[in-house]
């Protein structure tokens, strides 16, 4: 069966049944080159059609291969757009996911035109069946001058590019763009399949966010300036509320006595280190006094047992604390000299000062706050 087309040749281009044609030229089949007659009717679709008889065996995947790689090649200068997966886009969307009906966007339009300047190519300069290497080339673009610039268009219409061809594109450095067509009236859609365009995702990216920096500084301008105005009044006032209450708890800290806050039993774990010679006890006493009798050390009237022990663990004590300790050391001149420890200084804080060292730490505290920005 003869398919109808919507194309045909006419003076050597192509021309779509919806334009304005002439009764007094003659149009053609691109596929097998009979003459095709212009239906118009109110019934059916418009078309070419052929004549009866015809021998023409273009299927319409053919002639849909056909009519796109002629498109491509013959539009000078003419808007044709390639849709790009919206994915390869991280900018572009990240803008689009935050707009209402962003999930109906699948596809970026670029400029065929645009990607051709890219490389440095004429849109005029294109053809169709062009070989290239050990291939073919369904549209071939170059540089008629220097012809070291070229851009391959591959049509997808029943099968896709074969490995061994877009390897040699790879390899060769030759941009190459893969798409699969469908047509709308007299416009013909493409949307990629797959690409090698070495640096023109990366230039397209840089140029959309640069757009879309400049149009959202230029749109949004005065809005942006007067939430930024409003950010930095609040921003002020937060930073006066936060000196005002930082000075009245300085305030605060001065008037209290921490001492009260500090119970008997808290206080005295707070401030004691217990040395002993044996893990237990029976009870402890407040010491009144301390003397020597005869050799023996006497604490209260009561015998200090084992005193050496208790002097050994006193130290070990006050060492784990941080408690630093000075040993006294003299000369004795019955032994010749020998250096001998005769006492302990012990480096201990007055509780005194406890209260007042506190309160200098909550000070320190709150005036490095006040430092630090909001």
């Amino acid at each position: 069966m003869v398919v109808n087309i919507e194309f045909a040749l006419v003076e050597n281009r192509l021309v779509h049944i919806s334009k304005r044609l002439s009764k007094d030229k003659q149009y053609y089949c691109p596929s097998c080159s009979e003459s095709v007659i212009p239906r118009k009717g109110t019934i059916n679709t418009h078309h070419f059609a052929h004549k009866q008889n015809s021998t023409c065996s273009a299927t319409e995947e053919t002639m849909l291969h056909f009519f796109a790689k002629h498109y491509l090649a013959s539009a000078n200068g003419e808007d044709i757009y390639i849709q790009f997966p919206i994915e390869l886009f991280n900018t572009i969307r990240g803008t689009m996911n935050s707009l209402p009906m962003s999930d109906d966007v699948e596809y970026i339009p670029i400029k065929l035109n645009h990607i051709l300047e890219f490389f440095n190519v004429d849109i005029a300069n294109g053809s169709v069946e062009r070989p290239i290497g050990n291939f073919v080339a369904d549209v071939l673009f170059n540089d008629l001058y220097e012809e070291l610039y070229d851009l391959v268009i591959e049509v997808y219409v029943t099968h896709a590019v074969e490995e061994q061809k877009r390897q040699y594109f790879i390899k060769q450095d030759v941009p190459y763009i893969e798409v699969k067509p469908t047509t709308h009236n007299e416009k013909i859609h493409f949307l990629v399949t797959d690409f090698f365009l070495p640096g023109f995702i990366e230039m397209y990216e840089n140029e959309a966010k640069e757009k879309l920096v400049s149009f959202a500084y230029n749109e949004l301008r005065e809005e942006m300036l007067q939430k930024a105005r409003l950010e930095l009044k609040n921003y002020e006032q937060i930073e006066i509320q936060k000196d005002l209450a930082l000075q009245e708890l300085m305030q605060e800290i001065e008037k209290v006595n921490l001492r009260n806050y500090i119970n008997s039993s808290l206080y005295k774990d707070m401030i004691s280190i217990p040395a002993s010679a044996f893990r237990n006890m029976d009870y402890a006493e407040k010491v009144n006094n301390v003397q020597m009798k005869g050799k023996s050390l006497h604490c209260n009237n009561h015998y200090v047992n084992f005193e050496t022990r208790i002097l050994h663990s006193l130290i070990s004590n006050f060492m784990a604390e941080g408690i630093q300790i000075e040993a006294l050391i003299q000369k004795d001149q019955l032994r010749n000299n020998k250096q001998i420890v005769t006492g302990f200084n012990f480096m201990i804080p007055s509780t005194q000062v406890t209260g007042r060292v506190m309160k200098d730490i909550l000070k320190e505290l709150i005036s490095q706050l006040e430092s630090k920005p909001f």
